[in-house]
């Protein structure tokens, strides 16, 4: 934390910390398709690019090119791979789709690629070429940033439409957290986190009003149990959800912190989960 603490201590004065999780399996026990092919087609579908469109233009059969979307369970895509798909997709869509967007998907920045970074198929990319390592340069580390946008969820709440954190329509600024920092405390892309702040005091203590939390927005499955951003049919919300075992329907349990508010239950299928928060601000 100690790092963090010094990038941002003249900025913000705040110190960020993150929770470990766990990866996330379905209700049949499988383990998921990774945030790696789950951000790849989205980005394609941002592009407004075909399976078959993307697959010619890196010469690659489709099955092969679609395996990568449906089937791929590393937690990185190969960086040649990346490479490739950057050539591609940079430039469409809106927002344009960038360069750290698609290089994210193989776990490395634009600057960290430019600066020697190699990647094996699925692993975490290495700072070193041959025996020696590389030592980083100040200039390196100071590019080496994701950026990560803040939304206002209040905003979204509205136009009649279920709210979805992956819509960067309610962005009100962006922060940029060190690379290495988000990489080594969670393996989700950095395309799919979001901060937010929390409204209300349904969460006190563990989640106070005005705090900033770092939301996952490709964990949506409750399971194991945590804390989400959902939206109960009512409105937005932060709570902490438990699947009720053998429900017939599945139904989740809304638990706050705050013991003045009640528990209550809704059937899965009625509640949209937005994503798992999976870090927070806290004042020093």
């Amino acid at each position: 934390m100690a790092i963090l603490y010094d990038f941002f201590a003249n900025l913000v004065n705040e110190i960020f910390v993150l929770h470990r999780t766990s990866t996330s399996y379905n209700m049949a026990g499988m383990a998921e398709t990774s945030a790696a092919a789950r951000n790849l087609k989205r980005l394609r579908e941002r592009s407004g690019l075909s399976v078959r469109e993307v697959a010619a233009a890196i010469e690659r059969p489709a099955s092969t090119y679609a395996s990568y979307e449906d089937k791929y369970r590393k937690p990185y895509l190969p960086l040649e791979l990346a490479k490739q798909l950057e050539a591609v997709l940079v430039g469409r869509g809106a927002p344009a789709i960038t360069s750290n967007d698609v290089l994210a998907l193989a776990g490395v920045t634009r600057a960290l690629f430019a600066g020697e970074t190699a990647a094996a198929d699925g692993e975490r990319p290495a700072l070193e070429r041959g025996p020696q390592r590389r030592r980083p340069r100040a200039a390196d580390t100071a590019a080496a940033l994701a950026p990560i946008p803040e939304l206002d969820v209040r905003a979204l709440a509205g136009g009649g439409a279920i709210p979805d954190l992956a819509d960067p329509q309610a962005m009100v600024a962006e922060w940029q957290i060190p690379f290495d920092f988000l990489r080594s405390h969670t393996p989700a892309a950095p395309a799919s986190l979001r901060i937010i702040r929390v409204h209300g005091d349904s969460m006190v203590p563990d989640f106070r009003p005005g705090e900033r939390v770092l939301v996952n927005t490709d964990d949506r499955l409750p399971s194991p149990p945590g804390v989400f951003i959902v939206w109960d049919g009512f409105g937005l919300v932060i709570k902490r959800l438990e699947v009720i075992p053998y429900s017939e329907p599945a139904t989740v349990r809304l638990i706050s912190a705050n013991a003045d508010y009640a528990v209550y239950e809704r059937p899965l299928e009625d509640v949209t989960v937005n994503g798992r928060v999976i870090g927070r601000w806290q004042w020093t």
